[in-house]
C-alpha cells in the first residue's frame, strides 16, 4: 500500500483480501498451485515478512550468499 493511503481505503482493501483468501475456491486453487494461503491482516503480514526476512538473512549469511554492498 502506498504511504499515505487513507485508512478507510486500507481497511476496505484488507477486508476484500481476507474475504477472498477465505473463499474455498481460492484456497483450493492456491493449494493446488503449491502455495500455502495465509489469511493474515496487514499487521500480521508485516510481522510474518519481518520474521521470515531474518530467517533467510541468517541462512544466506551462513552459506556466504549475501550480496555485499
Amino acid at each position: 500500500m502506498p504511504k499515505g493511503t487513507p485508512s478507510e481505503i486500507t481497511a476496505k482493501l484488507e477486508k476484500a483480501f481476507l474475504e477472498t483468501v477465505n473463499m474455498e475456491e481460492y484456497h483450493s486453487k492456491m493449494v493446488k498451485a503449491g502455495f500455502v494461503p495465509m489469511g493474515l491482516n496487514s499487521q500480521q503480514s508485516a510481522k510474518y515478512i519481518s520474521e521470515q526476512s531474518e530467517i533467510f538473512k541468517k541462512l544466506l549469511a551462513e552459506h556466504n550468499l549475501l550480496l555485499q554492498k
